[in-house]
């Protein structure tokens, strides 16, 4: 799978650091101390993304777990290249619905190039209601925006589109 360079403007990401702010206001203005947990699959550049996204959470108020049980927010970045690691993801998936069941209120996020491939976005919104935000690694820039939009709506968040930067 071809990953393509999504080439941001500064206003773009300031506007995202605008949103990492935002999150952590509402937490503030909550007394919640939110906790992630980010466990990534596949290349050295899913290693990496996963660093971009927990330098975003880690603005945004978050602090990190290992244990899903113990997360507000649990991220899967995923890589799409092997088929063994998607069905991994798959039994993880089906895993969180028991720490969802525990806790309402807690977020599962998948995201990387698992995300972006149709039949996997399809098969997430028929078979896993409660995987509440998705997203490619096209707009893994968007991230804070994308949760931000999530957190206050209530509502699953679907950006798996290959138009970079749009939502």
């Amino acid at each position: 799978m071809k990953r393509e360079n999504v080439l941001v403007s500064e206003d773009a990401l300031a506007r995202q650091r605008e949103f990492e702010a935002k999150i952590k206001e509402m937490f503030t203005a909550r007394e919640a101390h939110p906790v992630a947990c980010v466990d990534t699959f596949g290349c050295q550049q899913n290693v990496a993304d996963g660093q971009k996204l927990m330098g975003m959470l880690a603005d945004s108020g978050f602090t990190f777990t290992e244990d899903p049980k113990e997360a507000d927010l649990v991220i899967l970045n995923t890589c799409a290249v092997r088929e063994h690691a998607e069905q991994r993801v798959f039994g993880n998936l089906g895993i969180l619905t028991h720490t969802k069941k525990e806790n309402p209120e807690q977020v599962i996020c998948l995201c990387g190039c698992m995300a972006r491939q149709d039949h996997v976005a399809q098969r997430l919104r028929q078979s896993f209601p409660h995987v509440d935000l998705v997203f490619g690694p096209q707009l893994l820039w968007q991230f804070p925006q994308l949760l931000l939009d999530r957190l206050t709506s209530g509502k699953r968040v679907f950006a798996t589109e290959d138009v970079p930067g749009a939502v």
